[in-house]
């Protein structure tokens, strides 16, 4: 005769690791179906003459600093645009000098 209760212990245990698994995938599940409710990663969209002012000087160009007749950043920047348009957005988040000048309008000597 067979021996049943052998049989029993096996598929008791076939069926906790089971239930095991869809409790560990159950959790899994819910941990990373709540990820998408972090709100997205919004970037300022500071393109004032203040912020590009800002950026020249943080790559050490020498536009940033007051011209000789005493005009500072911001105000050059204003005249400036009344006579032609600058990229302000990309003169403002040029991560580098090379990319600055890229943006056309400045050379960051």
């Amino acid at each position: 005769m067979l021996n049943l209760s052998n049989v029993k212990k096996d598929a008791l245990w076939v069926a906790a690791g089971i239930a095991f698994m869809f409790a560990v995938l159950f959790g899994l599940m819910l941990i990373l179906s709540s990820c998408h409710n972090l709100p997205p990663v919004i970037l300022p969209t500071n393109d004032s003459a203040e912020a590009v002012c800002q950026n020249l000087a943080r790559l050490g160009c020498s536009e940033a600093k007051p011209t000789r007749s005493g005009m500072t950043c911001p105000d050059a920047i204003r005249k400036t645009l009344t006579l032609r348009d600058l990229p302000m957005g990309c003169l403002s988040y040029a991560v580098d000098v090379e990319s600055l000048r890229k943006c056309d309008g400045v050379r960051c000597q």
